[in-house]
């Protein structure tokens, strides 16, 4: 389950856990819609709850607690500090069924991203090709001075965007940068082309780039000209791109030491101890 602005991140779990071990029957719901709504009818046959959270979705949280707590399922919450500090403090979270696992929130999504693929390996093991590879691309320790080197001509555009577009595969990188009150939205989706303001930062992974070149001929033919479009194509596989493009906007936000920092922070670097060049 999901509250605020985590779909994208709950479907990329739940895809990613399904990948690993098919037999898998998983649900991706909308906490705040469902924790009332559907949870009680199908609580006998729910063997885990996942719950992930937005900074800014305390409320939600709550109502889920309160309600996995009074059906006794076994849930696990990954939370922002800002919220789980708060949660603590409103909710008893004594019982041996409700575990809360507290991320920093500045890296929360980038925390949660490598925690799901850690587990994947874990689940599919070496069986899976596709997880095989995912492997390689996992170690990101001090990875984000190099990134920036890849990327130097495409960030040094970014000051003067007006808005974000992200693609599909890139939807928790979109997440993220609303959470941080950044204009962003997901191409082909609601958006409408006449409310793009140039210049356009576009984000995007290589698999996805004729679905890009589609949504960039729109754009031409609604009088958006492509000197004002701008591309930042993430080559490597569209389940690790979303760590990489969180970093580099990271980056673009905060200060190079202030990325560094978080990143090589201990409670993180448990899962990231390989120094890497950057794929593709």
């Amino acid at each position: 389950m999901y509250c605020g602005t985590t779909r994208g991140l709950a479907t990329y779990i739940g895809i990613l856990l399904k990948i690993s071990k098919p037999s898998l029957n998983i649900l991706t719901l909308d906490a705040e819609y469902c924790h009332n709504i559907v949870v009680p009818y199908i609580a006998e046959d729910i063997d885990k709850v996942v719950l992930v959270s937005s900074p800014a979705s305390v409320n939600c949280v709550y109502r889920v607690a309160q309600t996995v707590s009074t059906m006794g399922l076994d849930t696990l919450m990954f939370l922002p500090t800002t919220v789980a500090s708060l949660i603590r403090g409103r909710v008893d979270v004594s019982s041996e069924k409700l575990e809360i696992i507290e991320i920093e929130s500045t890296i929360y999504r980038v925390t949660v991203l490598q925690t799901f693929l850690r587990i994947a390996l874990y689940i599919g093991g070496k069986s899976v090709a596709r997880i095989r590879r995912i492997e390689k691309e996992l170690e990101l320790k001090s990875i984000v001075n190099e990134l920036v080197e890849k990327y130097a001509h495409e960030l040094s555009m970014y000051r003067d965007v007006k808005h974000i577009a992200v693609s599909k595969a890139l939807t928790i990188v979109g997440e993220e940068l609303v959470d941080r009150g950044v204009q962003a939205f997901i191409i082909n989706e609601s958006f409408g082309i006449q409310k793009i303001e140039a210049p356009l930062f576009l984000i995007y992974t290589s698999v996805e780039e004729h679905i890009v070149n589609e949504f960039v001929l729109n754009l031409v033919r609604n009088g958006v000209e492509r000197s004002n479009i701008m591309h930042l194509r993430i080559n490597v596989d569209p389940f690790t791109a979303p760590i990489y493009s969180i970093i580099i906007m990271c980056y673009i936000m905060s200060s190079e030491d202030k990325v560094n920092d978080k990143l090589k922070a201990s409670e993180y670097g448990s899962n990231m101890n390989v120094t890497t060049s950057v794929p593709g």
